[in-house]
Parts: C-alpha cells; sequence; structure tokens
C-alpha cells in the first residue's frame, strides 16, 4: 500500500506521554545516525557506542514518524532539508521537508521526548539562492523554538551559535568537542607503498588537502599560491568530490598545466583511499573561507599528519591547544608570500612520522557518553518542568 505523507505526521489524540526514567537505556532517532557512517563517520562516532549502552538508535525518515516512546530526537544538520539532486531542482521539496522536520520535533515532544541540535554550521556551506533562503529563514525561525538542548563543539562555537541565533539564549546548551576519526577509518599503511600507488617520490613533500572540493573551501585559491611559491620537491594533491563543474574544470585546468606539482583526483574517496592518500602526505593543507568546525581537520590530524589552516571559527582554538608542531595557522586573505612562510614554519615544525598527535580529548567513546548523560540531564530537567 503506498505510503501517504501526510497520514505519517498525525497525532493520535490525547498524545501518550512516555514515563521517563532517565537511568534506563533511551530510544533515540538520529539524523542521521549509524547509517551515515560512509559518508561522514562522525554521527555513527556519536551514537553507536550508545546501543553497547542499551539505547536504541533509529535513522531519522521524513518519510516515517518517529515512533512514540521515542526519547530523543538528535538532529546533526537542519540544513538537511535542501540534500539530494531532486530537492535541488524543485524547492518545495525542501518545503515540504521542512514541514515534516518540524512536525517530528513536535511529536517528539508532545511525547514528553526532547528534540537536540548539534549545531555543526550556523548556516548552510553553499548559497542557496532566493527561493531556498526564503524557506531556511522560515524553517530555522519555527526549528530554534523546538530545540531542547543545543550542543556545540566548542566554547567559541557556542558564542558564534548564540550570535546568529539569540533566541537559543533560553535553550539549555553544552559543549562536548568533535572525536578523532582514528577508529572509523583504516590504519596507516607503509609510507614508499602509500606513494608509489600515488605516483608520489620518496622525496616529495606532500601537501593534502582532502574532502569534498568546493569553493567555500578555497581550494583553488590555495592551489593558485601553491604554483607560484612551490619548491621543486612540494606537491599539492587536492582529492574529493566536486558537485560544480565549473570550479572543477577550473582546478584540473590549473593542475594539467602545472607539471605535475598539482594532482587533483576528482571523486568520492573510499575509507581505503583516505588511508592511502594520510599515508602518503606530510601535510594537512585547509584554506576555509569560512568555517565554524572541520571535522577534515581533525581527520588529517587522526592519521597523525599534521595541519595549516585559517584561524577560523573553532579552529583557533585547537590550533592553540595543539601548537605549531600539529597545527600552524595559515594567514588570512591568503597570499603567496604568506603561504610559503606557513610551509617554511610547518616544514621546521613538523614532527618526526610515527610521533602521535595529542588527541586524548577527543576520545569517540569519551565523546558518546558525555553525549548521552547530556541527553539525561534535559530529560530529567524536561520531566521536572511539567505541571
Amino acid at each position: 500500500m503506498p505510503l501517504n505523507p501526510d497520514s505519517a505526521f498525525e497525532l493520535a489524540p490525547p498524545p501518550h506521554l512516555v514515563k521517563r526514567d532517565c537511568v534506563r537505556a533511551l530510544r533515540i532517532v538520529a539524523c542521521p545516525g549509524l547509517a551515515d557512517r560512509a559518508v561522514n563517520p562522525y554521527t555513527w562516532l556519536i551514537h553507536e557506542p550508545m546501543t553497547s549502552q542499551g539505547c536504541s538508535v533509529s535513522e531519522f525518515s521524513f518519510y516515517r514518524a518517529c515512533a512514540d516512546d521515542t526519547n530523543v530526537l538528535h538532529i546533526h544538520w537542519p540544513e538537511c532539508i535542501f540534500w539530494g539532486r531532486i530537492s535541488r531542482i524543485h524547492p518545495v521539496l525542501s518545503r515540504l521537508y521542512a514541514t515534516r522536520m518540524l512536525q517530528q520535533m513536535d511529536r517528539v515532544r508532545a511525547r514528553g521526548g526532547i528534540v537536540v541540535w548539534t549545531a555543526h554550521n550556523i548556516a548552510p556551506h553553499e548559497s542557496l539562492g532566493d527561493s531556498r533562503e526564503r524557506i531556511w529563514r522560515t524553517y530555522m525561525a519555527a526549528f530554534l523554538a523546538k530545540v531542547d538542548l543545543v550542543i556545540n563543539l566548542t566554547a567559541e562555537a557556542e558564542r558564534r551559535c548564540l550570535d546568529a541565533y539569540p533566541q537559543l539564549a533560553g535553550a539549555r546548551r553544552i559543549v562536548i568537542p568533535h572525536p578523532h576519526y582514528r577508529t572509523a577509518y583504516p590504519p596507516r599503511i607503509d609510507t614508499a607503498r602509500a606513494r608509489d600507488a600515488l605516483g608520489l617520490t620518496a622525496t616529495d613533500f606532500v601537501l593534502a588537502a582532502v574532502g569534498a572540493i568546493r569553493p567555500g573551501k578555497g581550494i583553488l585559491e590555495l592551489a593558485q599560491a601553491f604554483l607560484q611559491i612551490a619548491r621543486d620537491d612540494e606537491r599539492l594533491l587536492i582529492a574529493g568530490a566536486c558537485d560544480d563543474a565549473a570550479y572543477l574544470a577550473a582546478l584540473t585546468g590549473l593542475a594539467s598545466g602545472s607539471a605535475g606539482r598539482v594532482i587533483v583526483r576528482p571523486h568520492r574517496l573510499s575509507d581505503d583511499e583516505v588511508a592511502v592518500i594520510y599515508s602518503a602526505a606530510d601535510l594537512g593543507a585547509f584554506n576555509f573561507k569560512q568555517i565554524l568546525n572541520s571535522g577534515s581537520v581533525l581527520l588529517s590530524l587522526s592519521y597523525d599528519v599534521p595541519v595549516f589552516a585559517p584561524q577560523l571559527g573553532s579552529l583557533k582554538a585547537l590550533s592553540e591547544e595543539l601548537g605549531r608542531r600539529w597545527f600552524v595557522p595559515l594567514p588570512q586573505p591568503l597570499t603567496a608570500e604568506g603561504l610559503r612562510e606557513t610551509l617554511n614554519v610547518a616544514r621546521a615544525e613538523r614532527p618526526g612520522r610515527g610521533a602521535n598527535a595529542p588527541l586524548d580529548t577527543y576520545d569517540p567513546e569519551s565523546i558518546s557518553a558525555r553525549t548521552l548523560a547530556a541527553y539525561r540531564d534535559c530529560l530529567r530537567v524536561a520531566e521536572a518542568r511539567k505541571p
């Protein structure tokens, strides 16, 4: 029988209020959750350890209502209403997804559950255009009013989030950092074997810009500056999927005339490919134009590959915590001279191979446990506020 989308979101009167024993295991709906591991292991690292505590973690769906006894609806990226090829073509679908998300939030809260938002971004990375921007503003105004707990990844991210959305001042808030990825990706392989697989030599100094290729990451500008100042042994390897055909054409055109100094691998990387690239790399290269949080930087560090990046958003605190051995600040706006100076510092300060980046604070098991504890605390507060 075909699904009637509207019927999936009707609230059965009167609403059943779930009894909340905050010591017992919880029923969690995550958006996204465990199923997103192949795309971004972050949510898997957060939610999978909860299952060993007896919690159930199910995947959010726009086409299926949350179960009546859902304790927690955890939304990571509210901009997911814009994801997918069809929603890019037809804004009306994004409007429908926005409505359904808000209905799901109401459904969970009406039954005594809570809504949690991890504020990875303040707004979507790329320009939405006029019609989607109007949808976003209307949607977020309603979304924020329904959030019970906001998780920020750093204190700076929390400050910026409150600046952007002052209406969250009354919401419960907590800072829990982004986990490292050491347990989510394959281990390093032999450096010589990795470089041979990538067509690199033992004497190359390899900069790796890994992740989705898009204009907001400043990758084209990085490549242009690099070609002005690169030494004979320096190579810039750019790897990741790119949905912007014109941007990719400009990047590959630049690489084709670089005599092999810039290498572009424009496709979605498998986990094994990520391991090979970081096993070959000397330095993670990032030139964000704007950023609040970055899992890509932590991925490089998870492979014990030091990075350079602008001190934007949460990255400023990370750079100060790790120091110049592991994180060399990239001056902004980017210039060829500034990049050369950054590379000189990075090459001089870089720890030897075999050194481990100090990421104990970012242990996924600990961060998952802190997230689960935050759920329970928020549920206790929500229960206490009931008449």
